[in-house]
This record gives C-alpha cells, sequence and structure tokens, in this order.
C-alpha cells in the first residue's frame, strides 16, 4: 500500500504517477478542498482524504491557550488512531516547509513503515531568524513534536525547516518518481474535459496585485499589451487563461479571453501549450523543464518592491533546469513568442 501526502498543485505530478502505478493499493491525503475535490474529480474518490493537521496560532491570554492545548492534543491523538492501522506500507511525501505537523506524522508512521521523500522545490536563501515570536515557536515545535526546527525569514514570512538529522531519524530513502509524459498526457486528455483547452498560449495569472508584487494600475497597463502582442501572434481563441485557484479577481482584458476551469491544476496542462506565460508563478520552471518556452514578466511590470522581485526571479531560476525568458519589453518578448510558435 501507498500512502501519498499530496500538500501542494507542484505534487500533483508525481502523486498521480504513484496512483496509476498502484491503481487498487493507494490512498492520498490532502489538506485542502482544492486538491480534494480535483483528485476525487480524477481518481477513485474512496482513496482521496483530507486531513486537517495541528497548527500553532498565537494567543492573547490563558485561557484561549488552555482551550487551543486541549483541541491541539485531541488533534494529535486522533491522528495517532488513524494513521496507528499503517503498517508495512511506503509512504510519499514532497513538501520542504509549511507542513510543521506532517513531519511530525511522518516520523509516527517511520516506527512501522518505509519513508520515501522527493522535495519537488528548493527554497530560496533565506536569513536565519532572530526575531523572538520564531525561536519561541521552533521552541515549542521542538518540545512538542521531538523534532528540531530551524527558523527561517523572508521579509515577512516565516519558514520552520527540519534539519538534515530528520532524514537520517525517518530513515528517509530518496526514491526517483519518473513521470512519463506521453501516458501521462494521455491520461489527461481522458480524464479532463478538453473541449476548452486546445490552444498555443497558457497565460497564468492570478495575485500578483492582491499579493502587492505590482500596483493595479501598473499591472492593467501591461498585461493588456501584453494580451494585445499575443492576440497579434494567435487567434485569441488560442490564447488561455488559467486563473490561480485562490484568486477570483481578473482585469481588464484578462476577461475576454479563454478561461480554463480552475480547479484544473495547471501543471497537468502545461504539456498541451507551446507557450506558458506567468509573472513569477512556479508554473514557469515546472513548464521549462519539460522544454515548453516559459516566459516571466517579472522584468515588463514595474514592481512595488524590486528586492521582492529579485528573490522571485531567482526562486524561478533555482529550481529550472532549462531556461526561462525574462522579456525586458514588447519587443523582446514578441521576438520569443515568434521563435517558439513556429
Amino acid at each position: 500500500m501507498k500512502i501519498i501526502f499530496c500538500f501542494s498543485n507542484l505534487e500533483i505530478k508525481q502523486t498521480i504517477q504513484l496512483a496509476l502505478s498502484k491503481p487498487n493499493a493507494y490512498i492520498i491525503y490532502v489538506p485542502n478542498n482544492e486538491l480534494f475535490s480535483f483528485l476525487k474529480s480524477v481518481l477513485d474518490d474512496d482513496r482521496i482524504r483530507k486531513i486537517n493537521l495541528p497548527f500553532i496560532v498565537g494567543l492573547k491570554n490563558p485561557w484561549s491557550f488552555i482551550k487551543w492545548l486541549i483541541g491541539h492534543l485531541k488533534a494529535k491523538l486522533n491522528l495517532r488512531h488513524e494513521f496507528g492501522q499503517y503498517s508495512n506500507c511506503e509512504v510519499y511525501f514532497f513538501v520542504v516547509a509549511y507542513a510543521d505537523y506532517l513531519f511530525w506524522l511522518i516520523k509516527f508512521l517511520a516506527a512501522k513503515n518505509k519513508i520515501y521523500y522527493q522535495p519537488v522545490v528548493k527554497l530560496p536563501n533565506m536569513e536565519v531568524s532572530k526575531k523572538l515570536t520564531d525561536l519561541i515557536k521552533i521552541f515549542f515545535l521542538q518540545i512538542d513534536t521531538g523534532i528540531k526546527f530551524r527558523a527561517y525569514r523572508k521579509k515577512d514570512r516565516a519558514y520552520y525547516v527540519v534539519t538534515d538529522r530528520y532524514f537520517k531519524t525517518v530513515k528517509v530513502q530518496n526514491p526517483f518518481i519518473p513521470i512519463n509524459q506521453a501516458l501521462f498526457d494521455n491520461w489527461v486528455r481522458k480524464k479532463l474535459d478538453f473541449s476548452l483547452v486546445p490552444g498555443k498560449i497558457l497565460l497564468c495569472v492570478g495575485g500578483t496585485v492582491e499579493s502587492g508584487f505590482v500596483n493595479e494600475r501598473e499591472y492593467i497597463s501591461k498585461m493588456d499589451r501584453i494580451i494585445t502582442l499575443c492576440c497579434s501572434l494567435v487567434p485569441r481563441a488560442k490564447l488561455c487563461l488559467k486563473l490561480h485557484p485562490r484568486f477570483d479577481k481578473k482585469y481588464s482584458l484578462e476577461n475576454h479571453l479563454t478561461e480554463l476551469p480552475r480547479n484544473y491544476p495547471a501543471s497537468i496542462l502545461i504539456n498541451l501549450y507551446d507557450v506558458v506565460v506567468s509573472y513569477s508563478s512556479a508554473i514557469l520552471f515546472e513548464a521549462s523543464n519539460i522544454g515548453k518556452t516559459a516566459i516571466s514578466l517579472l522584468e515588463m511590470m514595474a514592481p512595488t518592491d524590486d528586492w521582492q522581485k529579485e528573490k522571485s526571479k531567482q526562486y524561478l531560476l533555482e529550481n529550472a533546469v532549462r531556461p526561462i525568458h525574462f522579456p525586458k519589453n514588447e519587443e523582446e518578448m514578441r521576438q520569443i513568442l515568434i521563435g517558439a510558435l513556429k
């Protein structure tokens, strides 16, 4: 039996590949409704389960702490009860951060199961955090889980990362999960409704304005020109829009493009397009890594924060094994598109 923890869209391909390798002997655990709904729609829905992991919250008074602590201990007890049934299984996970108690659960499972780990991204370079709240949290995590964490910070965002010793403790094995792209694409075409999908350029949007990377006026001005440029090279129907599942708002000309179903992860669609365009989404290195033309708009839009722009670019480059294009203007982008669409 394979026990698979799929915690982001970046892990979709590996998760599906593992499930297809043993169609009647897997269980997939996911943390949110989006992954839950999608995987239930394309795989055996009895084998997809939602998991609610404990988490640490900021508490303002002793009474709220006591209340939280009772619920926290109950949640851990319930997880021990549910996952204690598994033995002699293969357990797969992919996360690098943002899942503190998944590392605790994996450690619990390691007592009776084989653990396999294949990280899907590299974390950007960050400074070790000396912020008091981070130090308190990792101190509590270490007491509560028996696992040593390090706290890193990227501006106002904290990452709690396990040390290398953790992977030795749980006797992690590092599998290579090959993606047979032709078979995978054939499976995708059979499973999903592709009446809306065929195209040449996939434009992945959502969150650039809402996350404060670019102001709204700048974004609309530049994105409208980019859409106009794309439509001068391919029919409008061949330029498809994929909105990020956590964001709903479309701007200006984005509202006039063919939008793909929001529950379809972009990662399973990219091989069906010649070009993938986005601001700084991880979909860019996913596309470039399978040989697609990936175009980032980081250099074409004035950022609200130059530091954030450079860190986003660094993140993309560190995870790409093939080139990602960063055109500085429309003419540079035009030439890249012409070359890719021949």
